[in-house]
């Protein structure tokens, strides 16, 4: 039988999950902790916020300043879960003898802050009901010039072959 995530490891998997989209989405290696706590709603930033301590002292995240982003355990736990959640027939045996994911994944199964406060399948749609953070758009000054100059370089060549 396929080996399933936890509990424990699914909340996880889903807070190390917010960290690395935003660190991809704004093309960083860390996002703001603070950015990330506040599309949180409400309700939910107590137990989010205890989580994400759980996975900065577990070493699964790391923090610069205000910064937080995946440390190398936390690259290794997100491909554990890669793994999992594509039922890899070699999953039991790579944790078995994998020195970073055993006591990881140990850690993670005893931390009380990891526990899931709601049903699973509620924590598993937190990112949906997260705003999409969107970096900043590059100005359209270039597509306007060039839109000027085009049309400066038409009227000249209507005149000159008039």
């Amino acid at each position: 039988m396929a080996r399933t995530l936890t509990e424990q490891e699914n909340f996880a998997k889903v807070l190390a999950g917010l960290v690395s989209q935003r660190c991809t989405e704004s093309r960083r290696p860390k996002t703001s902790r603070t950015g990330l706590q506040s599309l949180v709603p409400v309700q939910e930033r107590p137990y989010v916020r205890r989580g994400l301590d759980a996975l900065i002292e577990h070493g699964v995240l790391a923090t610069a300043g205000e910064d937080i982003g995946l440390a190398p355990k936390g690259v290794a736990f997100m491909a554990f879960v890669a793994g999992v959640e594509q039922q890899s027939p070699t999953v039991e045996a790579d944790v078995k003898g994998h020195g970073v994911l055993q006591p990881l994944l140990a850690a993670i199964a005893q931390d009380e802050r990891l526990a899931p406060p709601k049903p699973v399948d509620e924590i598993r749609t937190l990112p949906a009901r997260l705003e999409p953070f969107k970096p900043a758009r590059k100005s359209g000054v270039i597509n306007k010039w060039t839109m000027a100059l085009g049309a400066t370089a038409a009227v000249g060549v209507l005149i000159l072959f008039r």
